[in-house]
């Protein structure tokens, strides 16, 4: 790995991080919401295959957000594993043994950080901001007798904005949305296991295999990175201090470097708020 290659990533990294407001909201409400429920993932990638690979995998998540008099800021963490099919199962032969195929093994993970103020109150309330993503991908393709990993990293700034509204009898409901306008881009080499991968993962350590991943990417143009984010969410209050939630989510992005891959995640969850 290049070492002016992981300064810039990590000078971009503080610089996003420096420039948003600080974590800490003003003096309000604060709320954590714990959800779980399946995520359907529809991916073409044609680094590994020109064949659609989809499933519906288990997804959980967890948000916290602080309230304050005008502003809002909040942190959430969102995690899908399971596999993708590019169709049936299928076997092979090995050593005389049948041996059935497995899907390619898929890990999502998002870490996400988001400000934004009021700036309309009513019966609609509007909050306007930016929000930080990371957003992390690693697969396995098994192919028979032997299998490539594979793995997408991407930190983004976007302006954000969310809705919400007071439906009576304690129902909520609100939607928020995201586009990114900077984005860093790490993406598996067309060769998938060539020199420089390897040398990614000259030891076994997970977060310097990880940064040295983030930091062999690269600044992408709107022509090479297009993504949109769709967030819903409905709420009852069952006490002053619990609510239960369904929510729903839209991820969708388009990468062209080095080769095409598109990706669409959709997402159906429930779970509790718990507000103090």
């Amino acid at each position: 790995m290049s070492k002016h290659r992981f300064v810039r990533a990590a000078i971009v990294a503080a610089a996003l991080f420096t420039a948003a407001p600080g974590v800490t909201a003003e003096a309000g409400s604060h709320d954590v919401d714990l959800v779980g429920g399946v995520a359907p993932v529809v991916r073409t990638d044609h680094l590994l295959s020109p064949l659609r690979y989809s499933g519906a995998m288990p997804a959980f998540g967890v948000l916290w957000t602080g309230e304050g008099e005008r502003a809002s800021n909040r942190v959430g963490l969102d995690l899908v594993l399971g596999g993708l099919r590019s169709g049936p199962d299928w076997t092979y032969t090995r050593d005389g043994e049948t041996i059935e195929a497995g899907p390619t093994g898929t890990t999502l993970v998002d870490l996400r950080y988001a400000h934004g103020r009021r700036v309309v109150d009513g019966a609609w309330t509007v909050q306007v901001g930016g929000t930080f993503v990371t957003h992390l991908e690693q697969h396995y393709y098994p192919y028979g007798f032997t299998g490539v990993s594979n793995y997408l990293g991407t930190l983004t700034l976007s302006p954000w904005a969310e809705a919400s509204v007071d439906l009576g009898k304690r129902q909520h409901f609100a939607v928020e949305a995201w586009v990114p306008l900077l984005a860093w881009v790490a993406r598996s080499p067309y060769a998938v296991h060539d020199d420089e991968y390897l040398w990614h993962n000259r030891d076994t350590n997970p977060v310097f295999i990880a940064a040295r991943y983030i930091g062999a990417g690269s600044l992408a143009s709107p022509l090479s990175y297009q993504s949109g984010h769709l967030r819903a969410t409905w709420s009852l209050d069952v006490s002053d201090h619990l609510a239960v939630l369904v929510a729903g989510r839209l991820d969708a992005l388009h990468l062209t470097d080095p080769s095409p891959l598109t990706e669409l995640q959709f997402g159906t969850n429930a779970g509790l708020r718990g507000s103090f």
